[in-house]
């Protein structure tokens, strides 16, 4: 469910950190983190904005462009991987950790 998911990206971003990812789908924690659109995000503005970590989950994916994918592989590690859940459709998730 979402809460285990959540308590999953608890576990490898720390409180306070800065986010890139969709603050809709992750509305609950807000408290947590500071969360950037990633529709409002390219390369540039991670950096500009000091965003340190990504949740690359499965809409971004989906929508995502060359661009993105070519940041994560050439300034990204993969730090975590939230299995796909059935009932969770943003799922599978992944956590990247930009590295500066």
């Amino acid at each position: 469910n979402y809460e285990e998911i959540e308590l999953q990206v608890q576990k490898y971003i720390p409180e306070g950190s800065i986010v890139a990812g969709e603050p809709a789908d992750w509305f609950s924690m807000e408290g947590y983190y500071q969360f950037y659109d990633r529709y409002q995000l390219n390369p540039d503005s991670l950096k500009n904005l000091n965003v340190s970590y990504i949740l690359y989950d499965e809409y971004w994916k989906n929508q995502s462009d060359s661009t993105i994918t070519e940041f994560l592989n050439e300034n990204c590690t993969l730090i975590a991987e939230i299995p796909k859940v059935n009932s969770i459709a943003l799922s599978p998730i992944k956590i990247y950790k930009i590295n500066y």
